[in-house]
């Protein structure tokens, strides 16, 4: 790349590149327009007259012209133009025409001139002849533009003017001349100050101050010492034609370098925020390491590193993480079954079934399970109770073997036996007394009755009959006995089963109530399935026969009323039974002797024989104990026959059951597993009385809302198990980060922490330095390289993109006061100022300058490039 380019050649570029070929366009008819302006000694404009020269290739032709001037004059010759408006006709024999007129219109320049005396403003007219150190400030602006967008940005483009002006200063009057902005050439006895400015210029290539070798300033100034102010007029050209100048090299050098400088910029930009962006990230480490590092300090974050640090934290980290897994699998579907049956009216039910356990669980019926249990055990190291349920067998058989006419003869002795004919005995005693006493006919009518073969037989039938049934009944006294307690320890036994069902029901409604039906019958098939499969029927149809109704509270308190009824009747009944063995020899005598006719017939004799003392004295015994009896007694005789009728109802309902009940025995005392059941069942209803006592508390404090609020809590345990399984990553992730191996290196790194935020800090030191002097090569050498460089080369750019709008611009302005349509046309400014004159003093001789001959744009070259 060359080296930097020299002032006089960037020069070039504003004017080559503006001027760039002037062509002449190939046309017959050129209007070549000269516009001569007064201006006053300020710069005002007094008046203004155009001189236009049409010149034609071609004689003898008809010109259309177009003119806004008055006092149009032909200068040359005679001819006029045919006028129509604007618009002139010339018609002549040669090839020019010269015309003048005046126009009042306004100029595309503005010229402005101030003057100074010593410091201070003055008018023209009032420095004249006056002494001091003189300034004139000459300014000429642009009032011609268009706007355009060039670049993309829009910009003010001026209709480019070259201008020269030449202010004369005598050397006799002026000393010491300084100027800024033009050039002072000295020409014999006098000074000429010449100043060529584009006016507008600057502004149209959007610069300020473009270091280019040639000042674009609009603005002349001159400074001198003068005694006695005199100058005569400051002349003042311009002309939209820019003179042809030599072209630079070529664009693409200009582009290589602003690639270069681009190049350059964007390399040290990225350098810099590679740096910027180190040191920000170093220290942002440093930062976020000091704090981290104060934070470990504090107590909080030490009880959270203690996780790490401490192995007994650790391992209970381990352990939760494990248990948060085990929480993850649990199956949680009988929880949703159970949280679906969790509402108002379940609770209310819940309710319930507490109040029917705890009418259920008193004491008295606690007692009662305890010694039944007990009764169980004992009952295993007893072989009577073995002979007692094989007697109750065998009298279930016995009452079995009786046959059906025998059984309905026995309960119509019994239905005899009751207290209204024990009273009708009584009262026939005693009016046998007192026919005894009384000599009544009495005892022969039946003596008379007994002896007539049909009345003895249907009488002692009859007798026989009632000696039997009575025989039988003393017979079974000791097995009445012996079901007594059987008959508790049955009841008892039931009332367990019950009890267990009661409790499913209460625990679990129906579907509890039913799953335990399930379990006892499957335990009784197990106990009875080798021994007894009858048995095993019998008490699963038993259980079968059960409703949830059959273990209520109230039928539970019912079947505990009537097993203490039963505790209360069959001892009586027993006794009452017991009380007439002293009479069985007799009844069983007498029943013998009734079965064989003989014996009958000689019953008559018997009967005749009563009156015998023997036998009236066991009469009177008989008697004594029938009138002994109160009614109280009689009415115990009345329930005791009955409980016997009900006995005997029961022995052929539940003969079934008697075996199964002996069988339920045996099974209790050879299945182990269920009579520790049994027993724990014990222990857990007396272990849990408080448990149920609390729960029944909080049954009765439980509102609706709450049941809601435990519904709630419910789902959301449900949802913290759903976040457990989403979150199985997270789990295994924690899970892997505290194995032992992860745990040391995480230890290793709290341990090096302090290391690292050494080196980090001076690392941090460093990258500050390099952070800092690379900014200061970046912003004192890079960047003020490529901003002045590309400014440069930018403003050159610029320069040429708005060539062609000034060219254009140049060529537009071709006429000032017109032309015709098919002419080609230029037009040059020449304005004067007024002289400023001492009025009384005598008038100098005037001193020709001669034009010379090279012409205006050959003068003004000489101005700017100092040519000859």
């Amino acid at each position: 790349m060359r080296k930097a380019m020299s002032k006089k050649v960037v020069a070039l570029v504003v004017a080559a590149t503006i001027m760039s070929t002037t062509v002449v366009p190939a046309v017959e008819i050129k209007k070549d327009e000269s516009v001569f302006v007064n201006l006053s000694s300020d710069g005002k404009l007094e008046k203004s007259t155009v001189s236009n020269w049409i010149h034609s290739s071609e004689s003898n032709l008809e010109v259309k012209d177009k003119s806004s001037l008055s006092d149009i004059k032909n200068v040359k010759t005679d001819d006029e133009p045919v006028k129509d408006g604007e618009n002139l006709t010339w018609k002549v024999e040669g090839s020019d025409i010269y015309y003048q007129g005046k126009t009042d219109k306004e100029l595309p320049l503005d010229v402005s001139i101030k003057y100074s005396l010593d410091g201070e403003e003055i008018k023209a007219e009032d420095l004249a002849g006056k002494s001091g150190r003189v300034k004139i400030e000459l300014e000429i602006k642009n009032k011609i533009y268009k706007e355009t967008s060039i670049n993309g940005k829009t910009r003010k483009i001026y209709t480019p003017f070259t201008t020269a002006s030449s202010i004369i200063l005598p050397v006799d009057k002026f000393k010491n001349v300084k100027s800024d902005g033009g050039v002072i050439i000295s020409e014999g006895n006098n000074n000429i100050i010449g100043f060529v400015a584009f006016p507008g210029l600057q502004e149209s290539l959007g610069i300020d101050n473009l270091d280019i070798g040639v000042d674009l300033k609009d603005k002349l100034v001159v400074e001198a010492d003068v005694d006695n102010f005199e100058m005569g007029p400051i002349m003042i050209t311009a002309t939209p034609e820019l003179p042809d100048l030599s072209a630079l090299d070529k664009a693409n050098s200009i582009d290589e370098l602003k690639d270069s400088l681009n190049q350059l910029k964007d390399g040290s930009d990225k350098l810099l925020d590679g740096t910027g962006k180190l040191k920000d990230g170093i220290d942002l480490a440093n930062t976020k390491l000091i704090t981290a590092s104060n934070l470990l300090k504090t107590q909080s974050l030490q009880e959270k590193i203690s996780l790490i640090t401490n192995e007994d934290k650790t391992e209970r980290a381990r352990k939760l993480i494990k248990d948060a897994y085990f929480a993850k699998d649990i199956d949680f579907y009988q929880a949703n079954v159970l949280i679906s049956m969790l509402n108002a009216e379940n609770v209310n039910k819940a309710m319930i079934l507490m109040e029917d356990y705890q009418r259920l669980a008193t004491k008295e019926n606690k007692e009662l399970l305890s010694s039944t249990l007990n009764m169980v055990e004992d009952l295993e190291k007893d072989n009577n109770f073995t002979r007692l349920m094989s007697d109750i067998i065998k009298t279930k058989d016995g009452y079995d073997s009786i046959d059906q006419t025998t059984k309905i003869k026995i309960q119509q002795l019994l239905s005899q036996i009751n207290p209204t004919n024990i009273k009708a005995v009584q009262g026939l005693l005693v009016d046998v007394n007192a026919a005894k006493t009384a000599t009544s006919p009495i005892i022969e009518e039946i003596s008379r009755e007994i002896k007539s073969a049909g009345g003895t037989s249907n009488y002692l039938y009859g007798l026989n009959k009632n000696l039997k049934t009575a025989s039988s009944l003393i017979d079974s006294s000791s097995k009445l006995e012996s079901l007594q307690g059987d008959m508790t320890a049955y009841a008892s036994s039931y009332m367990i089963l019950k009890a267990q069902l009661a409790a499913a029901a209460s625990q679990g409604g129906e579907t509890g109530f039913a799953q335990k039906k399930e379990e006892l019958k499957y335990m009784i098939n197990v106990v009875y399935s080798q021994s007894s499969t009858e048995v095993a029927k019998s008490l699963t149809n038993y259980i079968d026969s059960l409703n949830i109704s059959s273990v209520s509270s109230n039928a539970l308190a019912q079947d505990g009323a009537k097993i203490n009824e039963y505790n209360s009747i069959l001892p009586s009944l027993v006794q009452g039974v017991k009380s007439m063995e002293s009479m069985k020899p007799l009844i069983d005598t007498t029943s013998s002797v009734l079965s064989n006719q003989d014996s009958v017939n000689a019953l008559g004799k018997l009967f005749n024989d009563v009156n015998d003392p023997t036998t009236q004295g066991l009469i009177k015994s008989f008697g004594e104990g029938i009138m002994s009896l109160s009614d109280e007694d009689l009415s115990a005789i009345g329930e005791t026959l009955n409980n016997i009728d009900n006995l005997a109802k029961d022995l052929e309902t539940n003969k079934s059951n008697i075996e199964n009940i002996t069988e339920l025995v045996s099974g209790l005392s050879n299945n182990t597993e269920l009579k520790n059941n049994l027993f724990k069942f014990k222990a857990d209803i007396e272990s849990s009385s408080e448990l149920i006592s609390e729960l029944e508390g909080l049954l009765k404090d439980t509102k609706p809302s709450d049941v809601e609020k435990i519904r709630s809590l419910s789902s959301q345990l449900m949802s913290m198990q759903n976040d457990l399984k989403n979150s199985e990553d997270i789990l295994r992730i924690t899970n892997d980060a505290l194995r032992s191996g992860n745990v040391s290196q995480a230890r290793n790194l709290i341990s090096a922490l302090p290391s690292l935020e050494k080196g980090i800090s001076e690392l941090s030191i460093g990258s500050k330095e390099l952070s800092d002097g690379m900014k200061t090569f970046h912003d004192n050498g890079i960047n003020k390289l490529y901003t002045e460089g590309n400014n440069t080369i930018s403003s050159i750019d610029d320069v040429i993109a708005v060539k062609d709008e000034l060219v254009k611009a140049s060529k537009e302005f071709s006429s000032f006061t017109g032309k015709g349509e098919e002419m080609d046309g230029s037009v040059k400014f020449i304005m004067k100022t007024d002289e400023v004159k001492v009025e009384d003093k005598a008038k100098e001789e005037k001193k020709e300058v001669k034009e010379e001959k090279k012409g205006f744009f050959a003068w003004l070259k000489s101005l700017i490039f100092g040519e000859d």
